[in-house]
């Protein structure tokens, strides 16, 4: 995709800006799984996204929230898919 016309329309219209590359043209980079080494964050983590989750979580000083009870999740579920409460 050629985005030559946009270093002339760019001025044309906001002159302050300058052109940046978009993030869908940068190439993909590998970034590392978090690791923890406290025994209740290894149970927290289940795939490797949960561990860039929690990671982001401890930046903020949080902590996450206890697992849901089934009958707690059934409610959301009925929920979302209904928009009624049960």
């Amino acid at each position: 995709m050629n985005t030559a016309w946009a270093v002339f329309l760019v001025p044309l219209f906001a002159p302050q800006v300058e052109l940046q590359t978009q993030y869908p043209f940068d190439s993909p980079t590998r970034h590392t799984i978090p690791t923890f080494t406290s025994e209740k964050d290894q149970k927290w983590v289940r795939n490797p996204l949960d561990g860039f989750i929690l990671k982001k979580i401890k930046e903020a000083g949080l902590e996450p929230a206890p697992r849901a009870r089934s009958e707690t999740l059934l409610r959301r579920l009925f929920i979302d898919l209904t928009g009624l409460p049960p």
